[in-house]
């Protein structure tokens, strides 16, 4: 009865770091018979702009997270189908296909739908926000990326997707 809750679990640790922060570090834990692992998340980032690719590196490299990267809409939704992240964070203007049109994609895929998709954009106009979540977003995030913030909310939507 135990291993199948056990099975699904997470866990948090806690890490104090300079200037009293608190990183919380989200771990997937596999059990299977006598082995326990602990496995990274995995963080699709959809991005075209490389200052803003660096950043948001740099940012989930802080918070213990593994990076895929694509630069277009195309190639994320290959990414998507062949790794399956724990959760995608989706430019919504790209080249080619943009963001939105992405997300419907992975969305109608039942082998994809529960994945958390985050929209990013820096065109944060009113309705915006609305237009990401009616496409599938779980959720948004507004360029500048207030990078204090960041990586509590990308643990705020892996803590809610699970």
């Amino acid at each position: 009865m135990l291993l199948p809750i056990l099975k699904s679990s997470f866990l948090l640790n806690e890490e104090k770091r300079q200037g009293g922060f608190i990183c919380l570090k989200l771990y997937k834990i596999c059990i299977q018979p006598a082995v326990c692992v602990m496995q990274r998340k995995i963080v699709l980032v959809v991005e075209d702009n490389e200052l803003n690719m660096k950043l948001i590196r740099s940012l989930l490299q802080l918070g213990d997270f593994d990076i895929l990267e694509a630069q277009d809409a195309e190639r994320a939704i290959e990414l998507v189908k062949k790794i399956k992240p724990d959760l995608i964070l989706m430019d919504i203007q790209l080249p080619g296909m943009d963001g939105l049109n992405a997300t419907r994609i992975i969305r109608n895929d039942p082998s994809l739908k529960n994945i958390p998709i985050v929209a990013i954009t820096s065109y944060a106009m009113h309705g915006d926000e609305q237009k990401a979540k009616s496409a599938g977003c779980t959720g948004y995030i507004a360029k500048p990326i207030d990078t204090r913030s960041f990586l509590d909310n990308i643990n705020e939507y892996m803590i809610s997707a699970s």
